[in-house]
């Protein structure tokens, strides 16, 4: 089982027991591919991983005490976030101080590759909700685990054992959407992984 991978806590969640979202092939076609500003090292409370743009659109993700392969996850845009209500009493911004950038929050599918024991890939999901800077380069990045709950069993081209099989990516992302909507109604308690920026653009 693959330990120390690109957001490997959010990947132990995934594959613990099979659950989860998979395909055998890549789904996110490369003209809906976004790298989302991903560029730098983030980290969670115990894992690091170095990202930046890879080719094809995908994000390459490294492993920065070298006890893993390099990995490359494709990212597809889901929707903008509406930004928190402001609270009142904020202070006004000076007179003459530069405007500051507001950026929504972002909604993303995430497909990563993982190899298998005699070297064939599959490909899991997961949902990634991104923080960005002023810079437009990606800051925080929360992770929800998608499992194969009986709405998302709807979409997927079959299960087996724990875990939703995809073959469409229309249908894919049509489920992506399905559980975003869940969560926005608070349906169902969803466990999230949350990698900050930790150092700047990747060499």
């Amino acid at each position: 089982m693959v330990l120390r991978m690109m957001f490997v806590a959010a990947l132990a969640l995934l594959l613990g027991g099979c659950n989860g979202w998979w395909s055998e092939n890549r789904l996110i076609p490369v003209a809906a591919r976004d790298t989302a500003g991903l560029n730098g090292l983030y980290g969670s409370e115990e894992e690091r991983v170095i990202l930046a743009p890879g080719p094809q659109g995908l994000v390459r993700a490294i492993d920065p005490a070298g006890e893993a392969p390099p990995s490359e996850a494709a990212l597809a845009l889901l929707r903008e976030e509406a930004p928190e209500p402001s609270l009142s009493g904020e202070a006004a911004p000076e007179a003459g101080a530069p405007p500051q950038v507001d950026r929504p929050d972002k909604s993303y599918l995430m497909e990563i590759a993982v190899e298998g024991d005699q070297g064939k890939s599959a490909y899991i999901y997961a949902i990634a909700r991104i923080a960005f800077a002023e810079d437009g380069t990606a800051d925080r990045i929360t992770m929800f685990t998608l499992l194969c709950s009986g709405a998302s069993e709807r979409f997927a081209a079959r299960k087996e054992q724990k875990a939703c099989i995809f073959d469409d990516y229309d249908r894919l992302r049509a489920a992506a959407l399905d559980a975003l909507a869940w969560q926005d109604d608070a349906r169902m308690e969803i466990e999230t992984t949350i990698w900050d920026r930790k150092g700047g653009a990747a060499p």
